[in-house]
């Protein structure tokens, strides 16, 4: 059967395209849930999830630019006045 096809019958199945996600998602939970890291362990994963959050918070706290003139900045190719200038 295509896949269109078992999708069809899952959705008369369980009465709703919504219910299939909903039980695509429980199934896909259980077994990201159930992973075993490969190459690194559990806890050198752990590791890096805490030095990456601090490195994060560093990096912000040192930041002086408010986020509107961030924006400001980050747009400005789009003003006419950079259009003009590049050409």
């Amino acid at each position: 059967m295509s896949i269109s096809g078992q999708l069809l019958a899952k959705t008369k199945e369980l009465g709703g395209l919504g219910k299939v996600g909903c039980e695509l998602g429980k199934e896909y939970r259980q077994k990201n849930l159930s992973h075993e890291y490969k190459t690194y362990s559990t806890q050198v994963m752990e590791d890096e999830v805490t030095r990456s959050v601090a490195a994060q918070l560093s990096i912000e706290s040192a930041d002086s630019v408010n986020f509107d003139d961030f924006l400001s900045d980050y747009f400005a190719y789009l003003s006419p006045e950079q259009a003009q200038v590049a050409n």
